[in-house]
């Protein structure tokens, strides 16, 4: 019985060693055609765009360092955007390379299920999915606001725009609503100003009209001022004033504010300015559906490893790697035209925010996990 004992646990150790050997083995070949499809995807993007851009560089006197820097700066974005597309294809041509080379075959015949052999590739996407989030909350949106400031004001020289248009502005506070006929960014005034202030149960308080109000000393100085009073049950009170400082909360760097894209904040700062736009009144629906669309995209990371193992199996028998990378070609594309498209109709309101970014890594995902469960072992 000891004996027996003994062999046992060798056989066990022996075993257990195979295996991380082996998932060693796995992974590496996996991280190895990851890199390699993520450098050819990168370059041939760049190279697609600086052909694209190389007129305007050239009108603009481009100096040859910001056009450098400002194709650094567009990695971040394009690596994010591609990283599904190269963990499909590294998992379709990796595993597509050892069952042509029959290791597969090997592996199962030594009593190694699919299962077990796919395990690690499995783990690996998950932390993609993970490193994905990462990268877009903190990467991508710095890299995003870099390029396009090296290109738009260093390259093109063009002026620095606005959140709101800087005459006839309209802008709506927590309760209050201000109306500019002209902002002036440059030195801190307005024109032509009529505020309403309201209470919490939005009746008029107070009214208040300027011909001109200026920043100074970390306060608005209104000139030329009628102030008129709205109290319940009371007539109108009205006062003029040639200068009266008037406390409102908004400084100019509100009315400075550049409205950015979602590209360029991650999911906590989309978030934080959702609630703004809410709070101003204003419909958020498609700024809402790109807040769960950030939150959904990096779990593509993981599925396409649940759709490139059963697919992997059967493009190694029929065609091997011109197959496996057609394969993931199409199935990429396929999934970009309908997360697109699910996104396009939750911007439209046609479906909810959160089915709009889920339903299509549901769809792909249960269709991966169903082509994974059907393969024969």
């Amino acid at each position: 019985m000891l004996n027996q004992s003994v062999i046992f646990r060798l056989r066990w150790i022996q075993r257990t060693l195979t295996m991380k050997i082996l998932q060693r083995y796995i992974c590496w070949e996996f991280i190895k055609i990851l890199l390699l499809s993520m450098s050819a995807f990168i370059l041939i993007y760049l190279v697609i765009d600086l052909f694209s851009q190389m007129n305007s560089f050239l009108r603009h006197k481009a100096p040859p360092n910001l056009v450098l820097l400002y194709f650094l700066y567009q990695i971040p974005g394009i690596g994010s955007q591609i990283f599904p597309i190269a963990i499909l294809m590294a998992t379709l041509l990796g595993l597509g390379i050892l069952s042509r080379n029959n290791e597969i075959t090997a592996m199962k015949a030594n009593g190694i299920s699919l299962y077990r052999i796919t395990l690690p590739l499995l783990l690996l996407g998950i932390l993609a999915s993970g490193l994905c989030f990462i990268g877009n909350e903190f990467i991508v949106p710095f890299s995003k606001r870099q390029s396009d400031n090296i290109l738009l004001r260093e390259i093109y020289k063009k002026p620095r725009k606005t959140f709101i248009r800087n005459y006839k502005v309209w802008y709506r506070s927590r309760n209050a609503i201000y109306n500019f006929q002209v902002f002036n960014p440059k030195n801190d005034t307005l024109e032509g100003i009529t505020l309403f202030e309201f209470d919490d149960n939005f009746k008029l308080q107070r009214r208040i009209d300027a011909k001109k109000a200026l920043w100074q000393d970390d306060a608005w100085h209104f000139y030329d001022v009628t102030i008129r009073d709205f109290r319940e049950g009371e007539a109108v009170q009205t006062g003029r004033f040639e200068e009266r400082v008037i406390p409102i909360p908004e400084t100019p760097d509100v009315f400075k504010e550049e409205q950015k894209d979602t590209e360029e904040m991650g999911y906590y700062d989309l978030r934080r300015y959702i609630r703004k736009i809410e709070m101003g009144g204003y419909d958020a629906t498609r700024y809402i559906v790109d807040l769960y669309a950030k939150l959904s995209y990096p779990f593509a990371c993981a599925i396409m490893v649940f759709l490139g193992i059963p697919f992997s199996t059967k493009t190694a028998r029929s065609g091997g790697v011109a197959l496996s990378f057609v394969m993931s070609i199409v199935i990429g594309f396929l999934y970009w035209i309908i997360f697109n498209l699910s996104l396009s109709l939750g911007h439209s309101g046609v479906l909810p925010p959160q089915v709009s970014a889920f339903a299509p890594h549901v769809l792909f995902g249960l269709t991966g996990m169903y082509a994974l469960i059907s393969i024969r072992q």
